[in-house]
């Protein structure tokens, strides 16, 4: 999917319920009564739809192998080595 910028006026219920409407539900596969994360930004409040475990999966397989690379960790499948994960995050 091509990332773009789109600007969506929505109202605020009672509540304090957003509607999101029903093609971008579509798009992202939201359904009733699905979770979405509602990540807070400097510019605002920006919602997603959760990713499926298989995503976070790979996700995290290549993030590992991309901190054994740049660190230089030979780690053997099964096997654990500790990763020093503030080093990435100063």
């Amino acid at each position: 999917m091509v990332e773009q910028k789109v600007k969506l006026l929505t109202k605020i219920g009672q509540k304090g319920q957003v509607v999101i409407p029903k093609p971008i539900r579509k798009i992202y596969g939201i359904k009733e009564n699905s979770q979405v994360v509602m990540v807070l930004t400097k510019e605002g409040v920006l919602l997603k739809a959760p990713k499926s475990c298989e995503k976070i999966i790979m996700e995290l397989k290549k993030r590992s192998e991309a901190l054994r690379k740049k660190y230089k960790i030979k780690v053997r499948e099964g096997e654990f080595k500790k990763l020093y994960l503030e080093k990435e995050f100063e």
